[in-house]
């Protein structure tokens, strides 16, 4: 990481690049998660979001939000720190505290890039499968269990078109956005999908699946030159009894593994659930990303070993008001809380 021109006492700074040079290109020479195209579709979506903390010649670029109780909150990108050695990090931590309270942020969580991260504060664990690409597809396929590689012939057989046109995002964001309110979680905004889509631009991959003129299953995946993360996916009651969503990874990895992108990078998920155990299945090694809010102070806090922090009671309330609503205004109130909280 380039070393930023901030004092040693620390800095929060606005937007998500000092120059704004490398915020509208590729940003290869970021890890796939701290590519600051990320934040330029936040604030495409969302509105201006983007800002970074920077001390002790280190910079993590991150966005600005607030939680369902209106407490302001910063997260940084996955990775930003991934290439520090430790002790760099704890200087970087002690000295952008005061900092990021004085502008009145209540949390502030930032990837610590190893296990190794301060005693007494508090801490987040999210694991995800990723999967090395640099033994190529034939070595891949080989690698994959006997159960995968047929749920992939299974679904090439079930007479599904595969499309590669980005202009399929609408009907993608409702699958997603319906499977999305099935598990009871926030959903990202359609414009943010787009965003991704026109930052990202040629390296940017939307796979949609269709059966009978509608659309059964899509995943978006996006790359640099370190690596590709796939975000975000869903399929429909016919496109997951075919394994749909196999198929489709199976034929972005081919893709990646042709353009010679060494890694892609499933997402965060529970260890134990189901998808975890498909992204497992599928090749992918578990990566654990420890984060630490350095604002708040816990002694001897445990981790928390899940992709997000226990629920709040006016949560598990507000659920059950959303369940009796009907669908389509479910779906809507669902997208305005996406904008809370954790987005990325």
């Amino acid at each position: 990481m380039e070393q930023s021109r901030a004092s040693r006492d620390g800095e929060v700074l606005p937007g998500p690049e000092p120059e704004g040079g490398r915020l509208h290109g590729p940003d290869e020479g970021s890890p796939i998660l701290a590519d600051r195209r990320w934040l330029a579709a936040i604030d495409d979506a969302y509105g201006a979001r983007a800002c970074r903390v920077a001390a002790a010649g280190l910079e993590v670029p991150g966005y600005a939000v607030r939680n369902i109780r209106g407490q302001r909150m910063f997260y940084g990108l996955p990775d930003s720190l991934s290439q520090q050695p430790v002790e760099r990090i704890g200087d970087f931590l002690d000295a952008i505290r005061a900092p990021l309270r004085s502008v009145g942020f209540t949390q502030a969580w930032i990837d610590t890039g190893n296990a190794m991260s301060p005693a007494g504060l508090r801490r987040r664990v999210r694991i995800s499968p990723v999967i090395d690409l640099r033994p190529g597809t034939e070595a891949i396929w080989r690698g994959f269990r006997d159960k995968v590689r047929n749920t992939i012939r299974k679904a090439e057989r079930s007479a599904f078109v595969i499309s590669d046109d980005i202009r399929h995002v609408d009907a993608f964001h409702a699958l997603y956005a319906s499977a999305m309110d099935e598990k009871g979680a926030a959903i990202r905004s359609r414009a943010f999908f787009g965003a991704l889509l026109e930052r990202f631009g040629a390296q940017a991959m939307l796979k949609t699946a269709w059966k009978d003129g509608l659309i059964r299953g899509g995943v978006l995946i996006l790359r640099n030159g370190s690596g590709a993360s796939y975000p975000y996916g869903a399929a429909d009651t016919e496109g997951k009894r075919v394994g749909i969503t196999s198929l489709l990874l199976w034929r972005a990895i081919d893709e990646l593994c042709a353009l010679g992108v060494p890694n892609l990078d499933l997402g965060p998920s529970a260890p134990g659930g189901g998808t975890y155990r498909f992204k497992i299945h599928l090749g992918g090694v578990p990566r654990e990303r420890y984060f630490v809010d350095v604002l708040s102070r816990v002694s001897d806090a445990p981790a928390v070993p899940t992709a997000e922090a226990r629920a709040p009671a006016s949560r598990g309330k507000l659920e059950r008001m959303l369940v009796r609503m009907p669908a389509r205004l479910r779906i809507a109130f669902r997208i305005l809380l996406g904008r809370f909280d954790r987005i990325l």
